[in-house]
């Protein structure tokens, strides 16, 4: 009742009682009710205490065409590996303790949400994925294409970790068997691309996943938000320094 008494206060302080309403129920609830095509959101912001996992399926049915879905997830210790058993019955996936676990957490939630549109004809496209201090932090969009939601699965990757060297391969979920131009696609399984033993250093595997094994970044967005921030100068945001930073390092990424 406290916060909600407060973003009333700041709705009024901001002059924006024409656009903004404040709503005290449940979250997921709320979602399910504006589903119908005229009252999608444009953007939904999911910062929940702890993980997002029970809105994801409210969230990706109420956004409009092409919205915008950003997610604040700080149960990092969950999706890097502390609790296995946890993160699959939230996410759907097995994470791994290694060096590149938040990039791994960052995989885990992408391939959840994108799970969760596909059951509705409805697939993702990663724009920003960020690993800040004690959280991940992601946007995407999200669309509607039950044609391109068939290729969703090429998208996903199961992980060999060796337990020596720690080296990583990714076994792709299916591939696609026809090359050509046209929209048509010939999915298959794929068979096992490690032996029983790495072949650097002869250690046994062990496996997790399914991840998102597609670029979780947009380049072209990234550009433009770059543009957009050179824009401002320094003393608009407090931030400003940092955010820029950022933008840069997620600017020299390689694109996988």
């Amino acid at each position: 009742k406290k916060a909600i008494e407060t973003i009333d206060k700041n709705i009024v302080r901001n002059g924006v009682t024409d656009r903004v309403v404040s709503n005290q129920s449940d979250a997921a609830l709320f979602m399910v009710k504006n589903r119908n095509m005229k009252d999608r959101f444009s953007i939904i912001d999911l910062d929940p205490y702890g993980s997002p996992s029970p809105f994801l399926d409210s969230a990706v049915q109420s956004l409009a065409e092409g919205g915008m879905l950003m997610i604040t997830c700080t149960d990092m210790a969950v999706l890097c590996g502390n609790h296995s058993e946890v993160c699959h019955a939230k996410y759907g996936s097995i994470p791994l303790r290694s060096k590149s676990c938040h990039e791994m957490a960052l995989r885990i939630i992408i391939r959840s949400v994108e799970s969760h549109a596909n059951r509705y004809g409805r697939y993702i496209v990663p724009l920003v994925s960020l690993s800040v201090d004690f959280y991940v932090r992601i946007f995407l969009q999200i669309y509607t294409s039950p044609h391109e939601v068939k290729r969703s699965a090429s998208k996903l990757s199961y992980v060999y970790q060796c337990t020596g060297c720690e080296s990583i391969e990714l076994q792709p979920l299916i591939q696609n068997k026809r090359h050509s131009e046209d929209n048509a696609y010939n999915f298959s399984p794929t068979a096992p691309k490690v032996g029983r033993n790495c072949e650097h250093c002869g250690h046994t595997y062990q496996m997790g996943g399914p991840i998102w094994s597609a670029p979780i970044h947009s380049s072209q967005f990234i550009s433009q938000l770059q543009k957009q921030l050179s824009d401002f100068n320094e003393q608009s945001f407090v931030t400003h320094k940092r955010m820029h930073g950022m933008l840069q390092v997620l600017s020299e990424e390689l694109i996988d």
